[in-house]
């Protein structure tokens, strides 16, 4: 018999079948994102930042075995994306229970043209996502063994902006938990935001970007728990996103008295 596979492992993690036939329903099997925040559904080459938002590290799901149904409608001013998956991470065909990991995701477009001479286009999207869950590894929310089982659904919204080289971005997401073990609470919710702006000092070459974002692991807890960071950095594209020159500086309040320093990071990017 065939066993299910879990653990660290050489495999290609990121191959999927799909039937394109139809633009209003895409279907495809394999490795695939779940349907649950804007910034986590986006490829890493084409992110304005090294590392993605804190909010987005803690409260979304990576990508995980399954299946999704996409589509767009009205000239692809219209899209949604459900899917069902394991829910339990790369490198892994397990299933920790009989349930499914679900979730699904709907975006519109209700402006693209030009505000004077300048090129721009508004964006809006939501979210949200159900899951029941056995031994899932979640840290930072005080579970034991940062091992989480028992139920979990969530909600996001997130809206971009843009006005020729200037653009905004911003993404709000919610999750409830509700732990078998009753460990940190019977039930409780986590949040989180980010803004990213962002400006193309010199066209098509140099790209200068800031993002504010926040994690609070558990609302009803009012001190000393929630994060806080700043991003300041650039972008050099030599040759777009393929050949790419990154720098950022990431500087984090975690909440208590102790402050934690700053961090620079560097990216050479390179496609081929």
């Amino acid at each position: 018999s065939i066993t299910p596979a879990s653990g660290l492992r050489a495999m290609a993690n990121e191959i999927y079948v799909g039937w394109t036939k139809y633009s209003a329903a895409n279907i495809r099997f394999g490795y695939i994102k779940p349907a649950f925040g804007a910034e986590q559904l986006a490829g890493d080459p084409t992110l304005p930042f090294i590392e993605r938002s804190i909010a987005n590290d803690r409260i979304v799901d990576g990508r995980q075995t399954g299946v999704s149904v996409a589509g767009n409608f009205l000239d692809k001013k219209f899209s949604y994306l459900v899917v069902l998956g394991n829910g339990t991470g790369i490198n892994s065909s397990i299933n920790d229970n009989n349930k499914f990991h679900r979730s699904a995701r709907i975006s519109g477009i209700p402006f693209s043209g030009k505000v004077g001479a300048l090129a721009s286009k508004v964006q809006l999207g939501a979210s949200a996502m159900q899951s029941e869950d056995v031994g899932l590894s979640k840290s930072g929310y005080g579970f034991t063994g940062n091992s989480f089982t028992g139920k979990r659904e969530g909600w996001a919204i997130d809206g971009a902006a843009s006005v020729g080289p200037v653009a905004l971005e911003a993404e709000y997401l919610q999750a409830t938990f509700k732990p078998t073990s009753k460990v940190p609470a019977q039930e409780f919710s986590a949040e989180g935001w980010k803004i990213n702006l962002l400006y193309m000092a010199i066209p098509n070459t140099l790209q200068l970007v800031a993002q504010r974002s926040t994690f609070d692991p558990n609302t009803d807890v009012t001190t000393n728990n929630d994060v806080e960071m700043w991003v300041l950095g650039a972008n050099w594209f030599i040759k777009g996103d393929d050949i790419k020159a990154s720098l950022n500086y990431l500087f984090r309040d975690s909440g208590s008295s102790v402050k934690d320093s700053g961090r620079l990071i560097a990216r050479l990017q390179l496609l081929f």
